[in-house]
């Protein structure tokens, strides 16, 4: 799980990987890095009744005054659907969402803190017109039913928006895990008091799973910048052991995996045996659909992020006893099957899978092309923090090795688009060799790579054979050394 964001959710995305990288999958990445910033948070208030209908549901909006950038995310209930830009150029936005199932919650984002909450009932018309502010800010002014729920929404948005309680280290390390407890606490208080009497009980428990939730990001982002363990901290335990894994709301709040991983902290030594216990004891408890399919998906991100901790027998087991636990999630299994068979065709001296690549002047390349020398790739994207962070590192390791004729560095991005590459890079002018790959392309390559989340480097022999299908970074001292070595061997 992700140390910043540790969203922990799977929605057509591969889970997390070591060192705190970022995912890669199905969902377009510049959807992923907003979405996982709002952590798929949503507020649905029960005073605007549900409507027993289903229908389509129009939001119209304007903007008036610049903005960089605007997003509209559509939930039902607690599960993202859809993620949509609106175009800067003239701030007027149109959405029918078909077949709604009774009513949509939204949530239109500015920036980190700007959000606007909003509900369309089925049949219904929601007009939003935002108007920008002199201090930078935004102004909304909200045209059809349910504008009362849209308001306490656009209100519990900004009082439980993790991202303004110091989750991040970089962020401002002069705050300590005790002030932003204290900030999320005074918060909580106002919000509840500035709403008092509007708020029914729906809307005090979902509070209180979200500000449970946050408390205990910010006790496991103290343990681990401290070296410990936030499982064994007493309040951390008090926030997630009694939580109740088939509550309806459970999954959105962040605290289903919380639980899960507490559950399962005595259940063995290692992370098969607790995943086999904990599948043994529950199974048959969860009768939430969508809990199962969350646990069930973190269960298998062990065999599908960690191939190389089974062999053939123990992977057959751990397969079956996913099946017994979770049903019939064909998918999930398959993706766990497929995990492994990637695995042990990407070991040593297995054929390095071809790509075409896409540089900079839009010409096409093979990677095959290449082969003749040691090949270092850096599979990143410029929405990737962890990838971003070691690109002085690529450039510094790069420029050590730009005299050498047996070794070649690359760098491959699996961005979505070729703006925010080419931006990137322009910006940058990096002095190594750069591509991209197609979108199509991606997921493909990814999966016959078992490539689960970035960034990741990759060494390939002179040969066109796989030397290292999961290298050292630029930033390990010994990456001068591994290079060195692979060299050597041809």
């Amino acid at each position: 799980m992700c140390h910043y964001c540790r969203s922990g959710q799977q929605n057509k995305v591969i889970l997390h990987n070591r060192d705190s990288p970022c995912t890669i999958g199905t969902v377009p990445i510049e959807q992923m890095k907003k979405i996982t910033a709002i952590l798929f948070s949503v507020m649905s208030v029960l005073s605007c009744s549900r409507k027993p209908v289903t229908g389509p549901a129009v939001l119209i909006g304007d903007i008036e005054g610049d903005f960089d950038e605007c997003y509209v995310v559509t939930f039902p209930l607690d599960k993202l659907l859809d993620y949509n830009k609106v175009n800067p150029q003239d701030g007027h936005f149109e959405l029918v969402l078909d077949n709604v199932d009774g009513f949509m919650d939204l949530v239109v984002q500015f920036t980190e803190t700007d959000y606007f909450g909003g509900r369309i009932n089925a049949n219904d018309t929601l007009r939003m017109t935002f108007t920008r502010t002199p201090d930078g800010h935004f102004h909304m002014a909200y045209h059809g039913a349910c504008e009362q729920e849209a308001r306490i929404w656009t209100d519990w948005f900004s009082t439980y928006d993790l991202s303004q309680y110091n989750i991040r280290s970089d962020k401002d390390p002069d705050i300590t895990c005790a002030q932003s407890l204290s900030l999320l606490s005074e918060k909580d208080s106002a919000f509840r008091a500035g709403n008092r009497g509007k708020l029914s009980p729906y809307h005090l428990h979902r509070a209180d799973l979200r500000r449970d939730f946050i408390k205990a990001v910010l006790i496991e982002s103290d343990a681990y910048d401290n070296g410990l363990n936030h499982l064994d901290n007493p309040d951390y335990a008090a926030l997630v052991k009694d939580v109740d894994p088939n509550d309806p709301y459970i999954l959105g709040s962040g605290l289903l995996a919380r639980w899960a991983n507490y559950a399962m902290k005595d259940m063995g030594n290692d992370e098969i045996s607790r995943n086999l216990r904990f599948m043994k004891e529950y199974k048959g408890r969860i009768t939430s659909a969508d809990a199962l399919a969350s646990l069930a998906d973190k269960v298998a991100g062990t065999l599908i992020m960690s191939p190389e901790l089974f062999d053939d027998e123990g992977k057959d087991v751990y397969v079956s006893a996913v099946r017994d636990f979770a049903g019939d999630m064909p998918e999930l299994y398959e993706s766990m099957l497929s995990a492994y068979a990637a695995f042990k065709a990407t070991r040593k001296g297995a054929d390095m899978p071809d790509v075409e690549m896409t540089a900079p002047d839009g010409s096409k390349v093979m990677l095959s092309s290449l082969f003749g020398k040691v090949i270092y790739i850096d599979m990143w994207a410029t929405w990737c923090g962890p990838c971003v962070r070691e690109i002085p590192h690529m450039a510094a390791l790069a420029g050590r090795m730009k005299d050498r004729s047996d070794i070649l560095c690359i760098s491959v991005s699996t961005d979505d688009t070729a703006e925010p590459w080419l931006e990137h890079i322009g910006a940058t002018k990096p002095s190594w060799p750069q591509y991209m790959l197609e979108a199509d392309a991606v997921s493909g390559f990814c999966r016959s790579m078992n490539i689960s989340a970035i960034p990741r480097f990759i060494i390939v022999g002179r040969d066109g054979k796989i030397y290292d299908p999961d290298a050292v970074r630029p930033s390990d001292p010994s990456v001068d050394a591994v290079l060195a070595a692979a060299a050597s061997d041809f």
